[in-house]
Protein backbone atom coordinates (compact mmCIF):
# COMPACT_ATOMS: atom_id res chain seq x y z
CA UNK A 1 0.00 0.00 0.00
CA UNK A 2 2.95 2.16 1.05
CA UNK A 3 4.32 1.82 -2.79
CA UNK A 4 1.14 2.31 -4.09
CA UNK A 5 0.75 5.59 -2.64
CA UNK A 6 4.22 6.48 -3.69
CA UNK A 7 3.41 6.11 -6.65
CA UNK A 8 0.09 7.58 -7.08
CA UNK A 9 1.88 10.93 -5.55
CA UNK A 10 4.48 10.47 -8.14
CA UNK A 11 2.24 10.34 -11.10
CA UNK A 12 -1.13 12.26 -9.94
CA UNK A 13 -2.19 15.46 -11.11
CA UNK A 14 -2.06 17.81 -7.81
CA UNK A 15 -5.53 19.42 -8.48
CA UNK A 16 -6.99 15.73 -8.74
CA UNK A 17 -9.14 14.50 -5.69
CA UNK A 18 -8.08 12.63 -2.71
CA UNK A 19 -7.19 9.06 -3.02
CA UNK A 20 -7.64 6.18 -0.91
CA UNK A 21 -5.26 3.26 -0.62
CA UNK A 22 -6.82 -0.36 -0.11
CA UNK A 23 -6.41 -3.54 -0.97
CA UNK A 24 -8.33 -6.13 -3.10
CA UNK A 25 -7.60 -9.56 -3.22
CA UNK A 26 -3.65 -9.36 -3.43
CA UNK A 27 -3.28 -6.26 -5.59
CA UNK A 28 -3.35 -2.53 -4.02
CA UNK A 29 -6.38 -0.38 -6.13
CA UNK A 30 -6.91 3.52 -5.72
CA UNK A 31 -10.52 5.00 -5.27
CA UNK A 32 -12.03 8.29 -4.45
CA UNK A 33 -11.72 9.25 -0.82
CA UNK A 34 -15.30 11.01 -1.55
CA UNK A 35 -16.99 8.01 -2.92
CA UNK A 36 -15.40 5.53 0.44
CA UNK A 37 -16.62 8.41 2.89
CA UNK A 38 -20.07 8.46 1.17
CA UNK A 39 -20.01 4.69 1.46
CA UNK A 40 -19.50 5.11 5.11
CA UNK A 41 -22.15 7.15 5.87
CA UNK A 42 -24.58 4.28 3.76
CA UNK A 43 -23.36 1.70 6.09
CA UNK A 44 -23.94 3.83 8.84
CA UNK A 45 -27.61 4.91 7.93
CA UNK A 46 -28.17 0.93 7.14
CA UNK A 47 -26.70 0.01 10.64
CA UNK A 48 -28.91 2.72 12.02
CA UNK A 49 -32.15 1.54 10.11
CA UNK A 50 -31.39 -2.32 11.18
CA UNK A 51 -30.42 -3.40 7.52
CA UNK A 52 -28.24 -6.20 8.01
CA UNK A 53 -28.43 -6.87 4.56
CA UNK A 54 -27.51 -3.56 3.28
CA UNK A 55 -24.17 -3.40 5.42
CA UNK A 56 -23.23 -6.52 3.96
CA UNK A 57 -24.01 -5.51 0.53
CA UNK A 58 -21.78 -2.08 0.78
CA UNK A 59 -18.79 -3.71 2.96
CA UNK A 60 -18.23 -5.87 -0.06
CA UNK A 61 -18.70 -9.21 -1.47
CA UNK A 62 -15.59 -10.64 0.51
CA UNK A 63 -17.81 -9.25 3.69
CA UNK A 64 -20.72 -11.21 3.12
CA UNK A 65 -19.26 -14.43 2.16
CA UNK A 66 -17.43 -14.64 5.56
CA UNK A 67 -20.56 -13.22 7.28
CA UNK A 68 -22.19 -16.53 5.88
CA UNK A 69 -19.83 -19.01 6.48
CA UNK A 70 -19.76 -17.98 10.16
CA UNK A 71 -23.68 -18.44 10.19
CA UNK A 72 -23.70 -21.45 8.18
CA UNK A 73 -20.90 -23.15 11.04
CA UNK A 74 -23.03 -21.64 14.00
CA UNK A 75 -26.44 -22.61 12.77
CA UNK A 76 -25.21 -26.02 11.47
CA UNK A 77 -26.71 -29.30 13.42
CA UNK A 78 -25.79 -33.13 12.42
CA UNK A 79 -29.07 -34.33 10.56
CA UNK A 80 -30.41 -37.64 11.00
CA UNK A 81 -28.65 -39.99 8.38
CA UNK A 82 -30.46 -40.81 5.29
CA UNK A 83 -30.37 -43.93 3.13
CA UNK A 84 -29.70 -41.84 -0.04
CA UNK A 85 -27.63 -39.30 1.62
CA UNK A 86 -24.38 -38.24 -0.98
CA UNK A 87 -21.27 -40.06 1.08
CA UNK A 88 -18.24 -38.10 0.57
CA UNK A 89 -14.07 -39.42 0.97
CA UNK A 90 -12.26 -37.00 2.52
CA UNK A 91 -8.25 -37.58 1.80
CA UNK A 92 -5.21 -35.68 1.76
CA UNK A 93 -1.96 -35.55 -0.20
CA UNK A 94 1.25 -34.50 -0.14
CA UNK A 95 3.23 -32.42 2.30
CA UNK A 96 1.16 -31.43 5.18
CA UNK A 97 -0.04 -27.32 5.95
CA UNK A 98 -1.50 -25.97 8.80
CA UNK A 99 -5.26 -25.54 8.60
CA UNK A 100 -6.03 -28.74 7.13
CA UNK A 101 -8.02 -30.15 10.19
CA UNK A 102 -9.98 -26.82 10.31
CA UNK A 103 -10.87 -27.38 6.88
CA UNK A 104 -11.96 -31.20 7.77
CA UNK A 105 -13.77 -29.98 11.09
CA UNK A 106 -15.69 -27.42 8.87
CA UNK A 107 -16.02 -29.75 5.79
CA UNK A 108 -18.05 -32.29 8.40
CA UNK A 109 -20.01 -29.92 10.34
CA UNK A 110 -21.17 -28.21 7.27
CA UNK A 111 -22.03 -31.29 5.08
CA UNK A 112 -23.89 -33.01 8.34
CA UNK A 113 -25.80 -29.97 8.14
CA UNK A 114 -26.78 -30.47 4.45
CA UNK A 115 -27.31 -34.06 4.73
CA UNK A 116 -24.16 -35.72 3.67
CA UNK A 117 -21.88 -37.75 4.84
CA UNK A 118 -18.43 -37.94 5.28
CA UNK A 119 -15.53 -40.84 5.71
CA UNK A 120 -11.84 -39.94 6.36
CA UNK A 121 -9.11 -41.83 3.84
CA UNK A 122 -5.65 -42.55 5.18
CA UNK A 123 -2.87 -42.40 3.05
CA UNK A 124 -4.44 -41.10 -0.25
CA UNK A 125 -5.75 -42.84 -2.92
CA UNK A 126 -3.55 -45.52 -2.27
CA UNK A 127 -5.47 -46.29 1.39
CA UNK A 128 -8.49 -46.20 -0.59
CA UNK A 129 -7.46 -49.19 -2.73
CA UNK A 130 -6.24 -50.72 0.48
CA UNK A 131 -9.36 -49.94 2.68
CA UNK A 132 -8.37 -47.21 4.86
CA UNK A 133 -11.59 -45.85 5.62
CA UNK A 134 -13.58 -44.72 8.45
CA UNK A 135 -16.52 -43.12 8.92
CA UNK A 136 -16.41 -38.95 9.99
CA UNK A 137 -18.94 -38.15 12.47
CA UNK A 138 -19.63 -35.12 14.39
CA UNK A 139 -17.82 -35.79 17.52
CA UNK A 140 -14.85 -37.46 15.87
CA UNK A 141 -13.85 -33.88 14.44
CA UNK A 142 -14.73 -31.94 17.56
CA UNK A 143 -11.66 -29.56 19.00
CA UNK A 144 -9.66 -30.00 15.53
CA UNK A 145 -10.12 -26.27 14.73
CA UNK A 146 -6.66 -25.27 15.90
CA UNK A 147 -5.33 -28.44 15.76
CA UNK A 148 -1.72 -28.80 13.83
CA UNK A 149 -0.87 -31.45 11.09
CA UNK A 150 -3.44 -33.31 10.22
CA UNK A 151 -5.69 -36.13 11.27
CA UNK A 152 -6.13 -37.53 8.19
CA UNK A 153 -2.67 -39.61 7.37
CA UNK A 154 -1.32 -37.97 4.08
CA UNK A 155 -0.17 -40.21 0.97
CA UNK A 156 2.34 -39.62 -1.17
CA UNK A 157 0.73 -39.02 -4.40
CA UNK A 158 2.26 -42.14 -6.34
CA UNK A 159 -0.01 -43.22 -8.98
CA UNK A 160 -2.72 -45.56 -8.62
CA UNK A 161 -4.56 -48.13 -10.73
CA UNK A 162 -7.94 -46.34 -11.88
CA UNK A 163 -10.13 -49.82 -11.88
CA UNK A 164 -8.82 -50.42 -8.58
CA UNK A 165 -10.05 -46.37 -7.35
CA UNK A 166 -13.00 -46.99 -9.28
CA UNK A 167 -13.72 -50.26 -7.58
CA UNK A 168 -12.71 -49.03 -3.84
CA UNK A 169 -15.58 -46.06 -4.47
CA UNK A 170 -18.29 -48.28 -5.14
CA UNK A 171 -17.42 -50.74 -2.18
CA UNK A 172 -17.14 -48.02 0.20
CA UNK A 173 -20.00 -46.38 -1.18
CA UNK A 174 -18.69 -43.44 -1.72
CA UNK A 175 -20.22 -40.61 -4.25
CA UNK A 176 -17.74 -37.73 -4.21
CA UNK A 177 -14.14 -37.07 -3.19
CA UNK A 178 -12.35 -34.09 -1.10
CA UNK A 179 -8.72 -34.04 -1.89
CA UNK A 180 -6.48 -31.44 0.27
CA UNK A 181 -3.01 -30.53 -0.25
CA UNK A 182 -0.56 -28.54 -2.38
CA UNK A 183 0.22 -29.96 -6.06
CA UNK A 184 0.35 -33.52 -5.28
CA UNK A 185 -3.50 -33.17 -4.36
CA UNK A 186 -3.54 -31.47 -7.65
CA UNK A 187 -1.79 -33.85 -9.49
CA UNK A 188 -3.77 -37.03 -7.66
CA UNK A 189 -6.88 -35.00 -9.37
CA UNK A 190 -5.98 -34.52 -12.76
CA UNK A 191 -5.34 -38.34 -12.71
CA UNK A 192 -8.86 -38.79 -11.31
CA UNK A 193 -10.56 -36.65 -14.19
CA UNK A 194 -11.11 -40.08 -16.31
CA UNK A 195 -13.38 -41.24 -13.48
CA UNK A 196 -17.07 -39.92 -13.31
CA UNK A 197 -16.60 -39.09 -9.45
CA UNK A 198 -17.25 -35.65 -8.52
CA UNK A 199 -13.91 -34.48 -7.45
CA UNK A 200 -13.17 -30.94 -5.15
CA UNK A 201 -9.64 -30.35 -4.61
CA UNK A 202 -9.14 -27.93 -1.26
CA UNK A 203 -5.36 -26.27 -2.03
CA UNK A 204 -3.99 -26.33 1.18
CA UNK A 205 -0.14 -25.72 0.77
CA UNK A 206 2.42 -23.83 2.78
CA UNK A 207 4.16 -22.81 -0.87
CA UNK A 208 1.07 -21.35 -2.86
CA UNK A 209 1.91 -23.72 -5.35
CA UNK A 210 -1.66 -24.85 -6.78
CA UNK A 211 -2.42 -23.17 -10.19
CA UNK A 212 -5.75 -20.85 -10.36
CA UNK A 213 -5.81 -19.63 -6.51
CA UNK A 214 -4.32 -17.00 -5.05
CA UNK A 215 -3.40 -18.04 -1.57
CA UNK A 216 -3.63 -21.25 0.19
CA UNK A 217 -4.88 -22.76 3.29
CA UNK A 218 -1.54 -22.60 5.47
CA UNK A 219 0.42 -20.16 3.42
CA UNK A 220 -0.31 -17.36 6.18
CA UNK A 221 0.75 -19.37 8.62
CA UNK A 222 4.15 -20.77 7.47
CA UNK A 223 4.70 -16.60 6.55
CA UNK A 224 4.04 -15.85 9.99
CA UNK A 225 6.57 -18.69 11.06
CA UNK A 226 9.30 -17.39 8.58
CA UNK A 227 8.49 -14.31 10.05
CA UNK A 228 8.90 -14.37 13.53
CA UNK A 229 11.61 -16.05 13.36
CA UNK A 230 13.33 -13.54 10.99
CA UNK A 231 12.65 -10.92 13.73
CA UNK A 232 14.69 -13.13 16.31
CA UNK A 233 17.32 -13.08 13.97
CA UNK A 234 17.06 -9.33 14.13
CA UNK A 235 16.87 -9.20 17.97
CA UNK A 236 20.45 -11.02 18.01
CA UNK A 237 23.12 -8.71 19.67
CA UNK A 238 25.39 -6.83 16.97
CA UNK A 239 28.45 -7.24 18.16
CA UNK A 240 29.15 -9.27 15.16
CA UNK A 241 28.54 -8.30 12.06
CA UNK A 242 26.17 -11.08 10.52
CA UNK A 243 24.66 -12.22 7.11
CA UNK A 244 21.95 -15.30 8.08
CA UNK A 245 20.78 -17.04 4.84
CA UNK A 246 16.99 -18.52 6.06
CA UNK A 247 15.87 -21.04 3.83
CA UNK A 248 12.31 -21.78 3.21
CA UNK A 249 10.17 -24.29 2.05
CA UNK A 250 7.76 -24.21 -0.68
CA UNK A 251 9.53 -26.56 -3.35
CA UNK A 252 9.63 -25.11 -6.93
CA UNK A 253 7.12 -22.37 -6.35
CA UNK A 254 8.44 -18.80 -5.46
CA UNK A 255 5.91 -17.51 -3.15
CA UNK A 256 6.51 -18.49 -0.07
CA UNK A 257 10.08 -17.11 -0.12
CA UNK A 258 9.15 -13.83 -1.84
CA UNK A 259 6.34 -12.79 0.66
CA UNK A 260 8.52 -13.94 3.65
CA UNK A 261 11.60 -12.06 2.78
CA UNK A 262 9.46 -8.68 1.71
CA UNK A 263 7.93 -9.08 4.93
CA UNK A 264 11.12 -9.62 7.01
CA UNK A 265 12.94 -7.01 5.64
CA UNK A 266 15.56 -9.28 3.29
CA UNK A 267 18.34 -7.85 1.22
CA UNK A 268 17.83 -10.34 -1.00
CA UNK A 269 15.28 -13.08 -1.97
CA UNK A 270 16.05 -15.92 -4.42
CA UNK A 271 13.39 -17.78 -5.74
CA UNK A 272 13.29 -20.79 -8.36
CA UNK A 273 12.10 -18.54 -10.94
CA UNK A 274 14.78 -16.38 -10.90
CA UNK A 275 18.23 -17.76 -12.64
CA UNK A 276 21.19 -17.12 -10.34
CA UNK A 277 24.68 -17.69 -11.27
CA UNK A 278 27.82 -17.13 -9.43
CA UNK A 279 28.32 -12.97 -10.75
CA UNK A 280 24.61 -12.53 -9.23
CA UNK A 281 25.48 -14.24 -6.10
CA UNK A 282 29.22 -11.97 -6.22
CA UNK A 283 27.18 -8.84 -6.73
CA UNK A 284 24.91 -9.47 -3.72
CA UNK A 285 27.47 -9.92 -1.58
CA UNK A 286 29.85 -7.29 -2.54
CA UNK A 287 26.62 -5.26 -2.36
CA UNK A 288 26.05 -6.22 0.90
CA UNK A 289 29.85 -5.83 1.85
CA UNK A 290 29.26 -2.11 0.56
CA UNK A 291 26.24 -1.43 2.89
CA UNK A 292 28.11 -3.02 5.87
CA UNK A 293 30.72 -0.19 4.87
CA UNK A 294 28.04 1.96 5.54
CA UNK A 295 27.11 1.23 9.01
CA UNK A 296 24.69 -2.08 8.25
CA UNK A 297 24.92 -4.18 11.18
CA UNK A 298 23.00 -7.52 9.81
CA UNK A 299 21.67 -9.14 6.40
CA UNK A 300 19.04 -10.96 6.13
CA UNK A 301 18.65 -13.47 2.40
CA UNK A 302 15.65 -15.76 1.78
CA UNK A 303 16.87 -18.73 -0.12
CA UNK A 304 13.58 -20.93 -1.31
CA UNK A 305 14.43 -24.58 -1.06
CA UNK A 306 14.93 -25.35 -4.82
CA UNK A 307 16.41 -21.64 -5.85
CA UNK A 308 20.05 -20.31 -6.29
CA UNK A 309 20.63 -23.54 -9.02
CA UNK A 310 22.24 -26.64 -7.77
CA UNK A 311 23.53 -24.86 -4.57
CA UNK A 312 22.80 -26.10 -1.43
CA UNK A 313 22.16 -23.34 1.52
CA UNK A 314 25.76 -24.38 2.68
CA UNK A 315 27.06 -23.41 -0.25
CA UNK A 316 25.31 -20.34 -0.59
CA UNK A 317 26.84 -19.01 2.88
CA UNK A 318 30.60 -19.89 1.63
CA UNK A 319 29.82 -18.17 -1.53
CA UNK A 320 28.70 -14.90 -0.20
CA UNK A 321 31.60 -15.36 2.97
CA UNK A 322 34.40 -15.61 0.04
CA UNK A 323 32.42 -13.06 -1.77
CA UNK A 324 32.44 -10.02 1.06
CA UNK A 325 35.95 -9.99 1.55
CA UNK A 326 35.74 -10.86 5.23
CA UNK A 327 33.31 -7.89 5.94
CA UNK A 328 30.98 -10.49 7.50
CA UNK A 329 30.10 -13.87 8.73
CA UNK A 330 27.61 -16.10 8.37
CA UNK A 331 25.04 -18.09 9.57
CA UNK A 332 22.39 -20.13 8.14
CA UNK A 333 18.77 -21.24 9.63
CA UNK A 334 17.24 -24.34 8.10
CA UNK A 335 13.52 -24.34 9.29
CA UNK A 336 12.91 -27.73 7.06
CA UNK A 337 10.11 -29.74 8.51
CA UNK A 338 9.00 -27.21 11.42
CA UNK A 339 7.45 -24.95 8.37
CA UNK A 340 4.78 -27.97 8.24
CA UNK A 341 3.60 -27.97 11.67
CA UNK A 342 2.08 -25.77 14.08
CA UNK A 343 -1.11 -24.55 15.05
CA UNK A 344 -2.68 -22.81 11.88
CA UNK A 345 -3.25 -18.84 11.98
CA UNK A 346 -6.47 -16.90 12.65
CA UNK A 347 -6.48 -16.06 8.82
CA UNK A 348 -6.07 -19.55 7.95
CA UNK A 349 -8.65 -20.86 10.27
CA UNK A 350 -10.77 -18.82 8.63
CA UNK A 351 -9.91 -18.98 5.07
CA UNK A 352 -10.23 -23.42 5.85
CA UNK A 353 -13.76 -22.54 7.20
CA UNK A 354 -14.73 -20.38 4.13
CA UNK A 355 -13.57 -23.08 1.01
CA UNK A 356 -15.01 -26.18 3.44
CA UNK A 357 -18.30 -23.72 2.80
CA UNK A 358 -17.86 -23.60 -1.15
CA UNK A 359 -16.82 -27.31 -1.08
CA UNK A 360 -20.18 -28.33 0.69
CA UNK A 361 -22.18 -26.01 -1.36
CA UNK A 362 -21.49 -27.85 -4.41
CA UNK A 363 -21.07 -30.94 -3.36
CA UNK A 364 -24.95 -30.75 -1.65
CA UNK A 365 -25.67 -29.32 -5.47
CA UNK A 366 -23.69 -31.06 -7.95
CA UNK A 367 -25.39 -33.13 -10.71
CA UNK A 368 -24.37 -34.42 -14.09
CA UNK A 369 -24.64 -30.41 -15.51
CA UNK A 370 -22.28 -29.24 -13.28
CA UNK A 371 -18.04 -30.34 -13.96
CA UNK A 372 -17.09 -33.38 -12.03
CA UNK A 373 -13.79 -31.84 -11.02
CA UNK A 374 -13.41 -28.64 -9.26
CA UNK A 375 -10.87 -26.32 -6.96
CA UNK A 376 -12.21 -24.15 -4.49
CA UNK A 377 -9.73 -20.88 -5.53
CA UNK A 378 -9.47 -17.72 -3.93
CA UNK A 379 -9.32 -14.61 -6.28
CA UNK A 380 -9.76 -10.87 -5.42
CA UNK A 381 -11.13 -12.12 -1.75
CA UNK A 382 -13.83 -14.46 -3.16
CA UNK A 383 -13.92 -18.25 -3.03
CA UNK A 384 -15.46 -20.01 -5.54
CA UNK A 385 -14.75 -23.57 -7.18
CA UNK A 386 -13.51 -23.28 -10.67
CA UNK A 387 -13.37 -26.23 -13.63
CA UNK A 388 -10.37 -28.43 -12.88
CA UNK A 389 -9.75 -27.53 -16.72
CA UNK A 390 -9.18 -24.00 -16.81
CA UNK A 391 -7.46 -23.98 -13.51
CA UNK A 392 -5.10 -26.67 -15.49
CA UNK A 393 -4.25 -23.62 -18.08
CA UNK A 394 -2.05 -21.90 -14.79
CA UNK A 395 -0.19 -25.20 -14.40
CA UNK A 396 3.68 -26.06 -15.30
CA UNK A 397 3.54 -30.04 -14.85
CA UNK A 398 7.49 -30.63 -15.64
CA UNK A 399 8.48 -27.95 -12.91
CA UNK A 400 5.78 -28.91 -10.28
CA UNK A 401 4.44 -25.55 -10.25
CA UNK A 402 2.08 -22.59 -11.10
CA UNK A 403 2.92 -20.19 -14.24
CA UNK A 404 0.85 -17.80 -12.85
CA UNK A 405 2.70 -16.01 -10.06
CA UNK A 406 0.80 -12.90 -9.11
CA UNK A 407 3.80 -11.95 -6.25
CA UNK A 408 5.91 -11.18 -8.94
CA UNK A 409 5.27 -7.59 -8.30
CA UNK A 410 5.98 -7.89 -4.61
CA UNK A 411 9.44 -9.06 -5.88
CA UNK A 412 9.86 -5.91 -7.50
CA UNK A 413 8.97 -4.16 -4.51
CA UNK A 414 11.76 -5.87 -2.17
CA UNK A 415 13.80 -5.56 -5.19
CA UNK A 416 13.47 -1.78 -4.14
CA UNK A 417 13.04 -1.49 -0.39
CA UNK A 418 16.26 -3.75 -0.34
CA UNK A 419 18.28 -1.25 -2.94
CA UNK A 420 19.02 -3.87 -5.16
CA UNK A 421 18.84 -1.89 -8.89
CA UNK A 422 17.90 -4.10 -11.59
CA UNK A 423 16.72 -8.24 -11.76
CA UNK A 424 17.52 -10.83 -14.59
CA UNK A 425 15.75 -9.89 -18.02
CA UNK A 426 13.62 -12.64 -18.00
CA UNK A 427 12.20 -11.61 -14.09
CA UNK A 428 12.39 -8.07 -15.35
CA UNK A 429 9.94 -9.12 -18.35
CA UNK A 430 7.45 -10.65 -16.59
CA UNK A 431 6.96 -7.77 -14.12
CA UNK A 432 6.47 -5.48 -16.82
CA UNK A 433 3.92 -7.68 -18.34
CA UNK A 434 1.87 -7.34 -15.09
CA UNK A 435 -0.96 -4.85 -14.09
CA UNK A 436 0.13 -2.18 -11.99
CA UNK A 437 3.91 -2.17 -12.48
CA UNK A 438 6.06 0.57 -11.46
CA UNK A 439 9.00 2.62 -12.37
CA UNK A 440 11.40 0.96 -9.86
CA UNK A 441 14.25 3.50 -10.45
CA UNK A 442 11.81 6.22 -8.60
CA UNK A 443 11.48 4.00 -5.54
CA UNK A 444 15.22 2.88 -5.03
CA UNK A 445 16.15 3.49 -1.56
CA UNK A 446 19.42 5.30 -1.07
CA UNK A 447 22.44 3.61 -0.38
CA UNK A 448 22.61 4.38 3.48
Amino acid sequence: MGAAAARAAVDADLTADAHLVGIRGTRPELSLLRDALARAGQIAQCAQHGDGAGVRALRGAAFGDLVRTSDAMARAVPRSPQEDARRVGVLVEGPLAPGMNAVVRALVRLGLSEGLEFAQIDDGLAGLVTGQVRRLDWDSVCGWAGEAGSRVISGDARPVDLSDVGAALEKHGLDALVVLGGWSAYEQATRLAALEVPTVVIPASIGGDVPGTETCVGADSAVNWIVSNADRIRHLGTSQVRCIVVETGGDACGYLPTVAGLAGGAVRVYVPEEPVDAAIIREDAQRLARSVDQGQRLGLVIRGERAAGALTTDELCRAFEEFGDGRFTMHQVVPGQTQFGGSPSPADRLLAARVARCAVTWLASADGTCPAHVVTTVREGLVSPEPLASVATGADPMRRRRTDTWWSELAVLSEALSNRPGTSARLTRKFALSPGSFARPALVVPTG
